[in-house]
């Protein structure tokens, strides 16, 4: 993608992203997954961070070849499909509309387009389909996120509430107690503040 983006400047041609923007694909995906599966989406990307397993250059190219991309999403599809619609389904959708909308018949000579190897064939049989004469409406319902639930909203409030009992009953039953807690608290946030910024560190 590099490639084509460095050649387009340097001979002047128009350049489109067509894509879908990373942080409306991540809201949309958090709203589509059941809270309670969230857990586990959450605990499978931290181990994928931490993990020390390499992938050989030979194990990459493989899984481009058509039939065992094909199969691999359609097993991704099959598991997760809360995951599979707004990841790989919508964005192809997207993309589409987005070619309809930017490079219409007779707009350009040729248009070069460079996606995914997960999306060329999603993509492309929405391409071949006809598309809506106003692609913009479909376009923008894409890319609309669900406002947070209120319980979501509430849960910063609920959580201090506990943390706050919890001291309460402590103090209230022994004085030790309760700043053995206060001190246990500090200590669990020091350790996960850590660990935050250990992970933001190892991302970038």
């Amino acid at each position: 993608m590099r490639a084509a983006v460095e050649e387009a400047s340097r001979r002047q041609l128009p350049l489109l992203l067509v894509d879908r923007d990373v942080g409306v694909t991540l809201k949309r995906i958090y709203s589509n997954v059941p809270w309670w599966q969230r857990f586990s989406l959450f605990s499978g990307l931290i181990g994928s961070v931490l993990s020390r397993q390499d992938v050989s250059k030979e194990d990459i190219e493989k899984l481009k070849e058509g039939d065992m991309l094909e199969a691999t999403f359609s097993e991704f599809a099959a598991e997760s499909e809360a995951l599979y619609t707004p990841l790989i389904r919508e964005r192809d959708r997207y993309m589409a509309l987005r070619l309809a909308e930017e490079a219409p018949p007779g707009r350009y000579q040729h248009v070069l387009v460079v996606i995914g190897a997960g999306h060329l064939k999603g993509t492309g049989e929405h391409l071949e389909a006809p598309l809506p004469t106003d692609p913009k409406v479909e376009r923008e319902s894409l890319e609309a996120t669900p406002p947070p639930s209120k319980l979501w909203k509430a849960m910063p409030w609920l959580i201090t509430a506990l943390v706050l009992t919890g001291f309460a009953i402590g103090f209230s039953r022994n004085t030790d107690l309760g700043w053995q807690l206060v001190l246990e608290w500090f200590l669990i946030n020091g350790i996960l503040s850590g660990a935050r910024r250990l992970l933001r560190w190892r991302i970038l």
